[in-house]
């Protein structure tokens, strides 16, 4: 079979508008912009302008590398600013989140398309980005996994006359399955930074509205979006089993936890007890190094959501996976712009030490964990949603495609989390549990534990499977 472009995400109009770029001439990286503008709309409590993302990508043949297009915290924290605490209740578990304009940390997202498309990028930005603007335009039907998440979040979308006019209906309540989601603005604002570039969102006009809206109650101020970089870097790498794995590095602690939880384990008997061994180590670097092996020494960091990933695979072998994140939204959107921003200043996996320790100035620690493996059969591409689970996620994920070689059987897998000494499992979940742990065996699938959206690709064919617990979707052309 001849080789072709694939691309698995969270949602079909994501998929359909990168391969709408592919079609006409565009690489991996253009497919990138069309189908996360694409998400802005389609998955409204995931993707916005206003959000973080860690990207993995490789060009025909060259090196991994690694871009923290990840959010970064302001440079100076106000006093007597109060987050909003919001709780997301799951089937069996309850969270907490913050929200509010005191939540809001720089966002990154667009920085990163930006300028891997400049570097890499084959069709215009223009081009790019207008399928995006379509896609708001028009609007997209509500799904039922996307019916889920917004209810999940009602409170928070709730907050925002933008959001809420958006996807709720005059009760409060979230719009019935195939309700158009229309997201006020958005497509003006998609098309004003689809013909002028980034710098009207961290210089110009943008850059002043979001400033003003987080104002006397928040922290972030134009200064901040103004010297706002992503970092290009040398990824996490390590062999396990026949592959070398490449993760994100600092600010992301998931290559680490991926590590300690792979290192010679290769079934899932053995990775259940080694699940409760790294979830002791918490956010420990010292620890996990000392299960993994690998030197943590230099990826020590200041300071320790709701997440989407797109895998995408093109005919000429360049490779891209992005973890994206709004964290859960703060319910703040910019007047006029209908960009939702991030609450990762409000994201207790994030800081660990407490809501507002965060330091002023500093990459904001990730759970995300964007992943290329490499062996002498194929490359994969993976990803997930999941906030701290996400590294145990993909193990799983990894230890099942060791197994089977099959991308779809390892996905659609019953998986577990261990949690506050209760082991999760979804139905069919058969292998042991950890040890001194109550059970909670889940009625069904859920999107608690994850959405993988994976991509392998070899010399002769390249195949795709993503996560129906997210309502994943693959397009091959």
């Amino acid at each position: 079979m001849s080789r072709s472009w694939v691309i698995a995400s969270g949602h079909k109009i994501t998929s359909e508008a990168g391969g709408e770029v592919m079609r006409a001439g565009g690489n991996a990286y253009d497919a990138l912009i069309a189908a996360y503008l694409s998400a802005c709309t389609a998955e409204p409590a995931m993707a916005s302008m206003g959000a973080g993302a860690l990207i993995l990508h490789q060009q025909s043949g060259q090196k991994v590398v690694y871009t923290d297009a990840f959010c970064q915290t302001p440079q100076r924290k106000g006093t007597d600013k109060a987050t909003n605490p919001i709780t997301v209740s799951w089937d069996a578990v309850d969270e907490i989140y913050h929200t509010g304009a005191a939540s809001v940390a720089v966002p990154g997202v667009m920085m990163g398309l930006w300028n891997l498309h400049r570097r890499y990028g084959h069709m215009t930005w223009k081009e790019c980005c207008l399928l995006g603007r379509d896609v708001a335009s028009s609007g997209v039907a509500l799904n039922s996994f996307q019916h889920l998440d917004i209810n999940l979040l009602r409170d928070i979308f709730a907050q925002s006359t933008d959001l809420s006019a958006a996807v709720l209906d005059d009760q409060g309540e979230v719009r019935p399955i195939g309700s158009l989601i229309r997201i006020p603005d958005l497509a003006a604002s998609i098309d004003v930074i689809a013909h002028e570039g980034i710098d009207i969102l961290y210089q110009g006009e943008i850059a002043h509205a979001i400033a003003e809206i987080t104002g006397d109650e928040g922290h972030l101020r134009v200064a901040d979006l103004q010297q706002y970089r992503t970092i290009d870097s040398t990824p996490l790498h390590f062999l396990w089993k026949g592959h070398s794995i490449y993760t994100p590095d600092k600010p992301s602690l998931g290559g680490y936890i991926l590590a300690a939880l792979l290192h010679e384990v290769h079934t899932l008997d053995l990775l259940v007890p080694r699940l409760a061994q790294v979830r002791r180590c918490g956010t420990d670097l010292a620890a996990l190094a000392e299960i993994s092996g690998i030197n943590a020494k230099n990826s020590q960091q200041s300071i320790a959501g709701g997440t989407s990933h797109m895998s995408i695979a093109d005919a000429k072998g360049n490779h891209v996976c992005m973890s994206f994140s709004l964290g859960e939204g703060s319910g703040v959107v910019v007047p006029g712009t209908g960009i939702h921003l991030n609450n990762m200043l409000g994201e207790p996996s994030l800081l660990p030490d407490g809501i507002g320790s965060w330091i002023p100035a500093s990459r904001l620690r990730s759970m995300m964990t964007p992943l290329i493996a490499v062996s002498d059969q194929d490359t994969v591409l993976a990803g997930t949603g999941g906030a701290d689970r996400i590294p145990y996620i993909l193990a799983q994920f990894l230890v099942r495609f060791l197994k089977s070689s099959n991308l779809e059987e390892a996905i659609k897998a019953p998986r577990c989390n261990l949690a506050h000494g209760t082991f999760h499992t979804e139905p069919g979940w058969s292998e042991s549990i950890a040890e001194q742990a109550t059970q909670s065996i889940w009625t069904e699938r859920n999107m608690y534990f994850g959405g993988v959206h994976a991509i392998a690709s070899s010399a002769n064919d390249t195949l795709g499977s993503a996560d129906n617990r997210r309502e994943g979707c693959v397009l091959r052309g």
